[in-house]
C-alpha cells in the first residue's frame, strides 16, 4: 500500500488567485477585469474612498464586490 504524496512548498511561494475571487483589486487589476481605464478607474477610486476604493498606503484597491454593485447601479462612469 503507497502513501499519499506529501507537496512542501516554500514559505515565500505565492499563490496567485484569478481576479474574479479576489476581494480587492489594484488600478492595474481592476482596469483589466473591468475594462476601464486607468486613470478613469483613479478618478473614481479618489472620489468614493469608503464606497468601493480603500487606500493603502500610497495606492489606492478597487473592493471588487462593492465595485460591481456600484457599475450595476450606474447608467454612466
Amino acid at each position: 500500500m503507497s502513501d499519499p504524496i506529501t507537496v512542501i512548498k516554500p514559505e515565500n511561494a505565492v499563490t496567485k488567485i484569478p481576479f474574479n475571487e479576489r476581494y480587492t483589486l489594484t488600478l492595474n487589476e481592476a482596469s483589466q477585469y473591468f475594462h476601464i481605464g486607468y486613470t478613469r478607474l483613479r478618478l473614481l477610486a479618489e472620489c468614493n474612498i469608503g464606497v468601493f476604493a480603500i487606500r493603502c498606503g500610497n495606492r489606492y484597491l478597487i473592493v471588487r464586490p462593492k465595485f460591481e454593485e456600484y457599475l450595476i447601479n450606474t447608467q454612466m462612469i
